[in-house]
């Protein structure tokens, strides 16, 4: 148990961590003219979530590697004290060097208030959360099964219902599904224009990830880092789905908008005499129905202005510029967790330096080199 939730520690603060390395990555692309280049700032945003995993998926060879290209921060920090480079005593950098260890151990251990209180929100915030992932699951079983399929090709099934205002996509263990409401069939066009969306969703693996962050979540429920990323995620997305069809010439973006305002504008009439049935395990065609609020509103009125500031898609050998950032990431954070990581065994140096805060601790208890109290 204490070594799931040492685990689960680790995967927050290195997410934390990858966020931040995001963040300046993704300001340094804004200064660029890739700035609204939608599809790489969302690998990258994809990236900094699966840069969490790190510490866990490279445990097993963290210390084999960070000896052999000795990359260590730790040996390298004692090295420096030794030679008289870091002005602290040899308690206070042993203090420094084991301040990760003791956080963790006291974290997980609840040995303290504050880290039993932060144990049990983090236990009902995760119990919670998966309770609201099973509960929407077993909704959108029961709404599939309820609706009426209307073509079925190879991958997905397309599927109507009268109880949704917002079309949307979602899979199963085998299969995908377009789920559309019943009151948009009466225009072929809309229809059309739609599906081509929800397609377009399925082939950026868009349906993909948005199971993977659900099942995710509750581990990260209390992160702040998450809930942004996620944000940004299911932004971009729309985003460079949106770019992708009118890239493509399967829709023209004036009529593209117009649709977005007037399905919009259906679904917050039906809003207001019933809940939504969008589900959290879904990618709709809207995002979520928040857009009836006044951040959904925002967010709309962003996804119409984007269609206008899109960068081309790269095409040919280009595409590979897309997951650039995202690799620069993935290696920034490697080399982190290989830094940062602790030595496997003990070096002379560290030898010396606890030696050293030995002698530290036992001239600190005999009372040596202290003034006689007068």
């Amino acid at each position: 148990m204490n070594g799931a939730l040492e685990f689960i520690a680790l995967a927050n603060i290195a997410l934390l961590a990858s966020f931040v390395a995001a963040w300046l990555i993704e300001r340094l692309i804004r200064h660029t003219r890739f700035r609204h280049a939608y599809r790489l700032r969302l690998n990258l945003a994809i990236a900094a979530l699966i840069a969490a995993s790190l510490p866990i998926v490279l445990a097993p060879v963290t210390h084999a590697l960070s000896s052999q290209l000795q990359l260590n921060a730790t040996d390298l920090l004692v090295s420096h004290y030794l030679k008289g480079n870091i002005g602290v005593t040899a308690l206070q950098l042993t203090d420094a060097l084991d301040a990760k260890d003791r956080f963790l151990e006291n974290l997980v251990g609840a040995t303290s208030t504050l880290s039993f209180g932060l144990l049990i929100a983090f236990g009902l915030a995760a119990l919670i959360r998966t309770a609201y992932i099973l509960f929407n699951l077993l909704r959108v079983r029961r709404l599939i099964a309820g609706g009426r399929v209307i073509r079925r090709t190879r991958r997905v099934d397309i599927i109507t219902s009268d109880r949704i205002t917002i079309p949307f996509s979602t899979r199963g263990l085998l299969r995908y599904a377009i789920v559309l409401p019943e009151s948009l069939l009466k225009d072929r066009r809309s229809t059309a224009i739609v599906l081509g969306h929800e397609a377009q969703h399925i082939r950026q693996h868009d349906v993909d990830w948005e199971i993977v962050l659900s099942l995710v979540s509750p581990l990260f429920i209390l992160n702040p880092a998450f809930l942004f990323l996620c944000d940004r995620i299911r932004r971009f997305r729309e985003y460079s789905c949106d770019a992708a069809l009118i890239e493509n010439n399967r829709v023209d973006a004036k009529e593209y908008c117009l649709l977005l305002l007037r399905v919009a504008s259906n679904a917050t009439k039906a809003a207001k005499g019933r809940r939504g049935h969008t589900l959290s395990t879904s990618v709709p065609f809207f995002g979520r129905e928040t857009f009836a609020r006044r951040a959904g509103n925002t967010a709309l009125r962003q996804r119409v202005m984007a269609m206008t500031t899109t960068t081309p898609a790269l095409r040919g050998p280009l595409r590979f510029l897309n997951a650039v950032p995202a690799i620069a990431l993935a290696a920034l954070m490697t080399v982190a967790v290989l830094v940062l990581s602790k030595p496997a065994d003990w070096s002379h140096d560290r030898i010396m330096l606890s030696t050293v805060a030995n002698l530290e601790r036992l001239d600190r208890i005999n009372g040596f080199g202290v003034r006689p109290l007068r």
